[in-house]
């Protein structure tokens, strides 16, 4: 679904804010994104806090699973969705490309 969101002209940001592979909440290196990168193959674009700024995605705007959907002209939040973040149940992701989708228009659909 997320191709069909940039084939219709919209945008897709995700970030990679911790690694928890060690069993503990650590800030993404560079390393974890080109492997998250390389992993899910995603089409959308990747990007993770910077060095001097670690965790600092976590404490603006909060963890795993919220989705914010952004009216470019504006930088305005229009919708917030939030899923679970044990991965159960619907996708905030899903629901927030339905949304773009729809925002989008005809082009999109």
């Amino acid at each position: 679904m997320g191709k069909q969101v940039v084939d219709a002209g919209g945008v897709i940001i995700e970030i990679l804010a911790t690694n928890t592979s060690t069993g503990t909440v650590q800030p993404a290196s560079k390393a974890d994104l080109d492997a998250w990168v390389t992993a899910y193959k995603l089409p959308v674009t990747s990007v993770r806090d910077p060095d001097n700024l670690p965790k600092q995605t976590i404490n603006a705007l909060v963890q795993r699973e919220y989705c914010y959907v952004v009216d470019l002209k504006t930088m305005k939040i229009v919708n917030l969705y939030m899923g679970s973040i044990i991965g159960v149940g619907t996708s905030a992701a899903q629901t927030a490309m339905n949304t773009v989708l729809s925002l989008l228009g005809p082009k999109g659909g």
